[in-house]
């Protein structure tokens, strides 16, 4: 066959519904596949453009009919193409909102991350600052024990200024407390009892160290009851001379009760020392408690100093802090 405008052979070709030529594709304004889609009636009423441009010829019944049954295949191919144009919006549509809920749970997940973002920034941030914690916990324990002895020392350089304070006086304990009592006369008496003169002068002052007893509150009346509650009294003399000499006859003397100096009452046990300070009276105890379990064979007191030896023959220590009992332990 015979191209009708290229004069060219062609074998796949458009046939004019009019005049019955053979044209390639290209000839024809067409594509293969254009062509191909066309329904039958499309292909069999297809005109060349020569036939399209030439005058109609008059209109007959016969021709009518074929012009309305072109009309009729157009309109349906339309129809068909509205209705699957209508289906293809359908699922256009339906993907359109697929994507968007598909963008939005994205966006959530964005917003999540970066919440995860911020909040991995903030924990690294602490275990940076832990970590340079960890790093000063060496040089603040080194302190603290720098502090802890420096301390230490101080409490004991200020127990000892306390305790020096103290060298002239001595403390008597287990005197019962009575309303209007002179507690001069009965210094005086306690000297008569060991075999002394007291002289007023040396008397810097006397006077009873005020306690409190547990479960009686704010309370400024002694306890005259209970010995063991009742207010101790301490004597300051003017010199250290006068009291060395008093706590050598006391210690010769021995055993004093309240009956030897005339007191009324049970006959209580009267203990005359050295004024310790409430630290080295602690540490008193606790030696005498170390004393009586067996740890140490003897504890006593000199110049307001406590005194231990470990065993008969071993050597005299001196106490000035608790860790010198744990040493000895």
């Amino acid at each position: 066959m015979i191209c009708i405008k290229c004069n060219e052979n062609v074998t796949d070709a458009v046939l004019c519904s009019v005049c019955r030529g053979s044209l390639h594709y290209a000839c024809a304004g067409l594509t293969e596949i254009g062509y191909r889609r066309m329904n039958s009636d499309k292909k069999a009423a297809w005109k060349c453009l020569t036939c399209r441009n030439m005058p109609n010829p008059a209109t007959t019944p016969g021709s009518l009919n074929e012009t309305q049954e072109g009309i009729a295949a157009v309109l349906k191919e339309l129809r068909d193409f509205r209705s699957d144009f209508s289906s293809m919006k359908l699922d256009i549509n339906n993907l359109k909102s697929d994507i968007q809920a598909c963008t939005k749970g994205i966006q959530i997940i964005n917003n999540k991350f970066t919440e995860l973002e911020i909040h991995f920034s903030d924990i690294e941030d602490r275990l940076t600052s832990l970590e340079k914690k960890c790093d000063e916990i060496p040089t603040l324990q080194s302190e603290l024990v720098t502090m802890g002895t420096t301390v230490s020392t101080l409490q004991i350089q200020n127990d000892a200024r306390e305790q020096y304070s103290r060298l002239n006086n001595i403390e008597i304990s287990g005197l019962p407390f009575k309303k209007g009592e002179s507690l001069l006369n009965i210094l005086s008496k306690l000297f008569t009892v060991v075999g002394l003169k007291m002289d007023e002068n040396s008397i810097d002052y006397i006077q009873r160290v005020r306690r409190y007893v547990a479960g009686s509150g704010n309370s400024n009346e002694a306890n005259t009851t209970n010995t063991s509650n009742t207010p101790a009294v301490i004597v300051k003399f003017t010199r250290r001379i006068y009291k060395d000499q008093l706590l050598s006859a006391v210690r010769a003397r021995r055993g004093l009760v309240t009956s030897s100096l005339g007191l009324d009452g049970p006959a209580n046990n009267i203990y005359v020392g050295d004024h310790l300070t409430p630290t080295n009276k602690l540490m008193l105890k606790r030696a005498r408690q170390l004393k009586k379990d067996g740890k140490i064979a003897y504890v006593w007191v000199r110049d307001c100093k406590i005194l231990v030896r470990k065993t008969e023959t071993s050597k005299v220590t001196l106490i000035n802090r608790n860790l010198d009992l744990d040493k000895i332990k």
